[in-house]
């Protein structure tokens, strides 16, 4: 079945950098994907988040910067990244000399981080979070975020012994919702905090970033996607489209389309759990009554930014032809003649009945239907290591054991041709009299020779996945 659900949940989120010095954290982990699909993106590594996060981070070495989440031939300061490549520090001081200004190489290389990563990837953006507030240790600028319908966010100055330099913010952000009233540039932050009343957009997650000049803090409010969990066998009846956050193949999920398109829109992810199947005909669930001819196969469209799990198979073959209907039956024979009494030839016996005719011809099989092709507009996700998590299967099992490789979804196989008719049956022998002292009738006649089998369908050629 389809379900729906959705549920609200809080995740609190609170980081802080105490030093420039600080460690960069290893987040590369839960924003990979999101963070180098961004940089792919179109005019992404040109962004000006991308542009202030390069202008405050430096590596020695480019597998300290992939380690950080960047893929290899990401450009990083103008350099593409690669496996064991270093940095020349006068190189990269002069990099940022010409390419950065003085409020860029002040800024937060976290903070930055994140809101590239909010910008480009929203939904990457709580984990980021999480991540980086596991990453930091002690903490002069901390963050709540209290649950409930209205959260009250709160930012305050947690000073220690002979610490008398309070925090003043340089930016404060809101993402998906508003904080009021909201902390403005060059505000000093005080023990004990200053709370603000936050609303959040609707179907949205709340994550809140502020920067200051003793670090920063980061705090999300997350809530469960609307989700349309698919399980059990389906068997379209008409073109069908599952939109959702995020959809769930079952283990037992079994979708057979009937050569209906089917579209699968998933706006945040899709998980697939144990081997879910998805097939455009199926010998015992497709529709009744079907003709001679196989049905083409619809189109099936994958969409998500990102796939997690196992594996989906897909077989988008056409349909089979029908076997072709048995040829007519051959026309009877002709009957005997009975004996008489023939001039000069005395009694003449009774003559055996005529053979049948020939059976027709078997009527031709039906063609196979036409594959369908089927679409992946996948961000990230579609391979695990090696495997992809969409199997588009490819291989036809043939009539009579064996198979073929279609190297993309399989045109559905031309029916066999329809079996020759009986041939006709043999006429009656003639029948006996008295004359000449009386005699039995003559023999039936031979049947008929079978006729011969009908042409089968014709195979529809493979059509290659897209």
């Amino acid at each position: 079945m389809f379900a729906r659900a959705r549920v609200l949940v809080s995740c609190l989120a609170f980081v802080s950098i105490t030093a420039a010095s600080a460690q960069q954290p290893d987040c590369s982990a839960f924003v990979r994907d999101a963070f180098n699909t961004s940089l792919k993106s179109e005019g992404a590594s040109s962004s000006k988040t991308f542009h202030a996060w390069e202008c405050t981070t430096e590596f020695s070495s480019h597998d300290d910067a992939i380690n950080s989440g960047l893929d290899v031939g990401v450009v990083y300061q103008g350099v593409p990244i690669k496996i064991g490549g270093t940095f020349d520090k006068a190189t990269q001081d002069a990099w940022k000399k010409t390419h950065c200004a003085t409020k860029d190489a002040t800024s937060d290389a976290a903070s930055n981080r994140l809101e590239f990563i909010r910008t480009f990837a929203p939904e990457a953006a709580a984990l980021a979070a999480k991540c980086l507030d596991a990453a930091y240790g002690p903490r002069a600028v901390y963050c709540s975020l209290s649950d409930g319908a209205t959260p009250v966010f709160n930012a305050e100055w947690r000073r220690t012994a002979g610490d008398n330099a309070n925090p003043v913010v340089r930016r404060f952000t809101v993402q998906n919702g508003s904080c009021s009233p909201k902390l403005q540039p060059k505000e000093t932050l005080v023990e004990g905090g200053r709370p603000a009343i936050c609303k959040i957009d609707p179907d949205k997650d709340l994550v809140v970033a502020l920067e200051t000049t003793r670090g920063s803090c980061f705090t999300a409010f997350t809530r469960e996607p609307i989700t349309e969990t698919i399980s059990g066998k389906q068997i379209l009846t008409g073109n069908r489209t599952i939109s959702a956050e995020r959809i769930v193949f079952q283990p037992d999920a079994h979708i057979v389309t009937n050569g209906y398109q089917l579209t699968l829109t998933a706006a945040r992810d899709m998980q697939i759990i144990g081997n879910p199947v998805i097939e455009s005909f199926n010998d015992t669930d497709s529709a009744t009554g079907r003709q001679l001819n196989g049905r083409s196969a619809g189109t099936i469209v994958i969409q998500s930014p990102r796939l997690t799990g196992a594996q989906l198979t897909v077989r988008n073959f056409g349909e089979n032809g029908l076997k072709g209907a048995q040829g007519g039956t051959g026309a009877t024979g002709s009957t005997g003649q009975g004996n008489a009494v023939k001039k000069l030839k005395g009694c003449v016996g009774a003559r055996p009945g005529g053979t049948g005719g020939q059976g027709e011809q078997g009527k031709p099989g039906g063609g196979g239907g036409a594959a369908g092709a089927v679409v992946l507009a996948v961000k990230s996700g579609l391979t695990d290591g090696a495997a992809s998590r969409v199997l588009i299967d490819s291989r036809q099992t043939l009539p009579g054991g064996g198979s073929r490789n279609c190297e993309g979804s399989c045109g559905g196989l031309g029916g066999k041709g329809g079996e020759g008719g009986d041939g006709g049956a043999g006429g009656a022998g003639g029948t006996g009299s008295g004359h000449c002292g009386g005699s039995t009738g003559g023999s039936r006649g031979a049947a008929g020779p079978e006729g011969v089998a009908g042409p089968d369908g014709a195979d529809r050629d493979p059509t290659v996945s897209i």
